[in-house]
């Protein structure tokens, strides 16, 4: 109601500036009219003078003439399809680049982006390796073995100890989202310095399994040998007698493919007391808890402290080990670990590992007895794919 009014107002104005130019008022004369009968509601000066000159060269029409519109051709059929080959060809190109390729609109190349195409630009994930075939292959078939293990046998999961190394520093900077602060909208941003990590470090070599820490020891230094490894690995097995009596004589032992690790007297020496290994897959993170839980864990809230000592980094570190509750070990090994293999499975069948003679219906049966629909109806997505691509 309020524009209407203020268009009605206007129109009146317009009216009277006609009228003042047909009877034979000066600008200055129509101004001063307009200003006594409508106070602070009238038209600018500028605007009466524009009025005055359009009314005395002949125009006698008070409403706006009709104006063309601009063509819609930014998002038009013909459009969409260039951008479509262009993403086609590169799909790292940028908004701008399209631009200057196709001579389209960038506004009109973001809209066909969103909501013709659905496109969305992600930043890619950063791996430190890219798997081969081989090791694609052997990947996906430890995430199967594991899932075949913890159907097959429920106790499996509760029987597994995974272990792992990685290197505790006596100062650790802060990551940028632990520096980040609630602030008003209007206050600056914080100032962090971004110091370096310290020299002083320990190497931790943690065990633990569904249901906490089984054992841990600090190694200052100096890396894991062959020799220093099977000298843990013997007090290992003294740890899972005490804390873990009841897998002492069946347990499987989980660990990455580090060179102590595979090396040919730790893979003599496990035999020899009736351990069974568990196959890890090469430059597989994501396939150790170790990796993709507890030590990330572990060293959060230890980050940004200076400690004195090398003694008190190893009691801090203690203490957040024990701080950690055990529903949360159990909810790793049980629950995250055994999720993380079917994603695993199909980043892998993405990239074609199906070549290497892998049975489908095998593993399609394999995910509908693990019980999640989820992940079948992704296999089925898969196969679905697969097929079309066969037949082109």
């Amino acid at each position: 109601m309020k524009r209407v009014k203020e268009i009605s107002l206007l129109l009146q104005q317009r009216i009277i500036v006609l009228f003042c130019v047909q009877i034979g008022w000066s600008q200055k004369e129509t101004c001063i009219r307009l200003k006594q009968a409508f106070g602070h509601l009238a038209m600018s000066k500028t605007r009466i003078h524009e009025w005055h000159k359009t009314f005395s060269n002949g125009r006698t029409q008070v409403t706006d003439l009709p104006r063309t519109a601009r063509r819609k051709t930014g998002r038009s059929e013909e459009n969409i399809q260039t951008i479509k080959n262009v993403l086609a060809e590169d799909r790292q190109f940028a908004i701008a680049g399209m631009s200057e390729l196709t001579g389209i609109n960038p506004t009109a190349i973001q809209r066909i982006l969103k909501i013709d195409l659905g496109s969305v630009r992600k930043s890619a994930r950063l791996i430190p390796h890219l798997l081969t075939g081989p090791q694609e292959y052997t990947h996906m078939d430890t995430a199967l073995q594991i899932l075949r293990r913890a159907h097959k046998n429920p106790l499996f999961l509760s029987s597994v100890i995974t272990m792992d190394e990685s290197w505790v520093y006596q100062y650790d900077p802060l990551q940028k989202a632990q520096a980040a602060q609630w602030l008003h909208r209007q206050d600056p941003h914080p100032v962090h310095c971004n110091k370096e990590r310290t020299t002083g470090k320990v190497l931790l070599v943690s065990f633990f399994n569904q249901k906490g820490l089984v054992h841990r020891e600090f190694l200052r230094n100096t890396n894991v040998s062959q020799a220093i490894f099977i000298a843990i690995l013997q007090r290992l097995r003294h740890s899972i007698h005490i804390k873990r009596p009841k897998i002492f004589r069946n347990w499987w032992s989980h660990m990455d493919n580090a060179t102590t690790h595979t090396s040919g007297n730790t893979v003599n020496y496990l035999p020899l007391t009736g351990t069974q290994v568990l196959r890890h897959a090469p430059y597989s993170p994501d396939l150790a808890p170790s990796d993709f839980w507890f030590y990330p864990c572990l060293k959060k809230p230890l980050r940004g402290i200076c400690f004195a000592s090398l003694d008190d980094l190893e009691v801090a570190v203690d203490d957040v080990i024990s701080s950690i509750p055990s529903h949360e070990f159990k909810h790793c090994m049980t629950v995250t670990w055994p999720c993380v293999c079917p994603p695993s499975l199909f980043w892998c069948l993405s990239t074609d590992v199906t070549s290497h003679k892998m049975c489908d219906f095998q593993i399609c049966m394999v995910l509908h007895s693990f019980g999640d629909a989820r992940f079948c109806i992704t296999f089925e997505h898969h196969l679905s794919l697969k097929a079309l691509n066969l037949q082109r």
